[in-house]
């Protein structure tokens, strides 16, 4: 019987993976909000932008809801 495949094995490939998945979804969350920064307006670079909720209670959706980090 073949071992099973560990971890280990795929390490790479899994952090490629996540982090692959994760700029996706902040490339979604940029687009969705607009594209640039909305107290002085930057859009060179979405990696220089913070994202965070300047209210809390306004929040449009949850990043986990809806599916929203299935693709």
């Amino acid at each position: 019987m073949p071992e099973r495949r560990t971890y280990a094995d795929r390490a790479e490939y899994l952090k490629a993976a996540v982090t692959k998945r994760r700029k996706r979804v902040r490339q979604l969350l940029v687009e969705h909000k607009g594209g640039r920064c909305i107290l002085c307006g930057y859009s060179e670079c979405i990696d220089a932008l913070d994202l965070h909720h300047m209210d809390a209670s306004q929040k449009d959706f949850g990043i986990s809801s809806s599916g929203l980090t299935v693709f």
